[in-house]
This record gives C-alpha cells, structure tokens and sequence, in this order.
C-alpha cells in the first residue's frame, strides 16, 4: 500500500463513499486527514435576480458547514482524526492552494 502522511479531501454532496474510503486509508496509513469544502462566488446575475431577502452567501456558507461537520463526523466514526477547513473562491485553486499550504501528499475529490 502506499505510504501516504498528509491526506486531503473535498467532500462534495451525499458522497459518504468517498469519505469512507479515505478515511480508511487515512487509518491504515495513520496519516493526517484533512476534510475541505469550497464556497464558491456567488455570480452577480444570481445575485440580482434572487429577493434582496435571501442572504444567499450565509445560506450556501450554512450547507457547506453542515456537510463538511457531517464528513468529518463519518471520518471520525471510522477511526480517523479529521481535522475540517472551509475554503472560499475558485475550487481548484483554492484546492490547489490548500495542497501547497498544509504540505499534502493525496488529494481526493468526491463526485456524488
């Protein structure tokens, strides 16, 4: 099995799969998890077609929590010992940043 130390994983919607399957490997591994979500920008043209009510940042920010804080709840169910970090901007290259900031070896992106 390889040998990997410092595990990064975005978990996308109703994908426990995914999770369950790094997380796994993370226990076998012993190595460190990550668990990260991504919030997007909201476009502008969402933005002014949706009621002036709807505080549409706070509510995509609300879902990203509860499934990142559902991921890692999975993970540590599992045996693992997830830490959890919310990024903001462009997936990939807020990924891709994480990559570089916390020094992973295995990134994993769930697709549900």
């Amino acid at each position: 099995m390889a040998r990997f130390t410092n595990l990064l994983l975005c978990a996308t919607e109703d994908d426990d799969a995914t999770v369950r399957y790094v997380a796994r490997l993370a226990v076998a591994t012993s190595a460190n998890l990550t668990i990260a979500n991504v919030i997007e920008d909201v476009p502008r043209v969402a933005r002014r077609l949706l009621p002036s009510s709807w505080n549409l940042p706070a509510l995509v920010r609300a879902q990203k929590e509860a499934r990142l804080e559902s991921s890692t709840a999975l993970a540590r169910r599992l045996g693992a010992r997830p830490s959890a970090v919310l990024l903001n901007g462009s997936p990939i290259k807020a990924l891709m940043r994480e990559v570089v900031r916390g020094g992973h070896d295995l990134l994993a992106v769930g697709a549900a």
